[in-house]
């Protein structure tokens, strides 16, 4: 196999793979792996922040159900105001001097 036909089999793959992609199934399957795994990521820092509520100062059953409802509450923002936590960000930060979002601590 001469180069030129290496080049044109190397063009047919690629078409191929861009058309695969762009099919509607593959990217609905797509998105529903990305929601899967955000879900999973947020489940999973929801189990360790109960697990420090708990754990560290003593929330019981009523106190965590009753932040577990908070989250809930508060992630309906997600769709609706897209820089809602980003503003909630900011107040705990020039309240507390704590970013949430950066991992970072100043002075107030």
């Amino acid at each position: 196999m001469g180069w030129a036909d290496k080049e044109l089999k190397k063009r047919q793959v690629h078409r191929m793979v861009q058309a695969a992609m762009q099919d509607p199934l593959y990217v609905a399957a797509q998105k529903k792996e990305r929601d899967e795994s955000v879900r999973r990521a947020l489940d999973m820092f929801l189990v360790v922040s109960v697990a420090y509520l708990h754990d560290r100062l003593g929330y019981g059953q009523t106190r965590i159900i009753r932040y577990l409802e908070y989250v809930d509450e508060q992630m309906k923002y997600l769709e609706e105001l897209p820089d809602y936590f980003e503003s909630m960000n900011e107040a705990i930060r020039e309240e507390t001097g704590v970013d949430v979002m950066r991992l970072e601590v100043s002075d107030r």
